[in-house]
This record gives C-alpha cells, sequence and structure tokens, in this order.
C-alpha cells in the first residue's frame, strides 16, 4: 500500500511539471534553515530549501526539501532512534495575496497546500500539510526574505499511543527570485 501511494504522489509531481510552461514568469529559491517540532519527534533543526514557479503575482506551484537529524526521547516508543535520518520531499500549491507595508515594504502573503513524502530512519511515510508564510522583499533586485510555517499531517506507528501525528516546520532563510 505505501509503495502505491508513493507512486501516486510521484505521479502528480510529474503532472504539475508537465503544467509548467518552458518560459517562466519567474523562479523562486530559498534556502533556509528549519525549525521542526512534532507529536512523536522533539524539537529538531533542519535544513530546508524551496524552488517555486510564479505563474503570476497570486498563483505558485514549489516543491520542498527538509533533511537534517531526528531528535526522539530515548524512550520513544515509534522505533525512532536519536541519530535516524529525517528528511522530506514535498510539492505545493500556493495563493498569494501582494501587499504593502509602511507604505515602502512589498510584500507576498501566501497560503500553501499540499503532500509528499516524508523519512524518519527507516519508516516512510505520505503527509498532506497545509502552510502560510510571509516573504518581505529587500529594495535590492531580487533579494527577499521568507518565512515559511507548514503543519504536517501522517500517520507514524506507535506502540504506546495515537498514529496519527501533526508536526509544525517553520523555515526562515534568503530567497532570490529570478
Amino acid at each position: 500500500m505505501r509503495v502505491l501511494n508513493s507512486k501516486v504522489v510521484w505521479l502528480l509531481l510529474f503532472l504539475i511539471s508537465l503544467s509548467i510552461p518552458l518560459k517562466a514568469q519567474s523562479f523562486e529559491v530559498s534556502p533556509g534553515i528549519v525549525f521542526y517540532t512534532g507529536d512523536s519527534l522533539r524539537s529538531s533543526f533542519l535544513g530546508g530549501a524551496s524552488l517555486c514557479y510564479h505563474f503570476n503575482r497570486n498563483f505558485w506551484v514549489g516543491a520542498d526539501v527538509m533533511s537534517g537529524q531526528a531528535s526522539v526521547d530515548r524512550n520513544s516508543a515509534v522505533g525512532i532512534q536519536k541519530d535516524d535520518k529525517l528528511f522530506s520531499l514535498n510539492g505545493a500549491v500556493y495563493w498569494n495575496i501582494a501587499a504593502l507595508l509602511d507604505d515602502t515594504l512589498t510584500s507576498d502573503f501566501y497560503t500553501s497546500l499540499g503532500m509528499g513524502n516524508i523519512w524518519i530512519g527507516t519508516q516512510r511515510e505520505i503527509f498532506g500539510f497545509v502552510g502560510g508564510g510571509l516573504t518581505l522583499h529587500s529594495g535590492w533586485n531580487g533579494l527577499s526574505l521568507r518565512f515559511d510555517l507548514k503543519n504536517l499531517f501522517f500517520m507514524l506507528r506507535n506502540s504506546q499511543g495515537d498514529d496519527f501525528n501533526s508536526d509544525m516546520a517553520l523555515t526562515l532563510g534568503p530567497s532570490w527570485i529570478f
């Protein structure tokens, strides 16, 4: 069942990539630091990156990646060890509202919705997420500061409690628009 689910995710990502026209309006590249906290995991610092294609100022599609080391309690019932790797890859659709802050600072307030795969140690699960964020545009051509918050929903086997997980990931970093 999990293999079938991961194939569906990859098929959706492939179909999204086919819908992107050859001549792009703009691309946004955003590396960042991810502050990750979850139901079964302790707070973790991860590395992350995002690549977005802007059809126009209001509608975007993108892909995000997070990677690092999972932090868990010694007596964790989910079968994850302290030094296990955490990696996730997802695709997203964004709806943006362009804004002007303080009469001089242009910004974007966006909402995101998507799904992907998360690998924690040897476990792999499909997740969905709802998120949002803020991009503050600087006076320098194409450089911005991006804040992105996602709430990830997935199932993770837990012998001592509920399998449902609702984790939060806050990504902060610079962003370049080409």
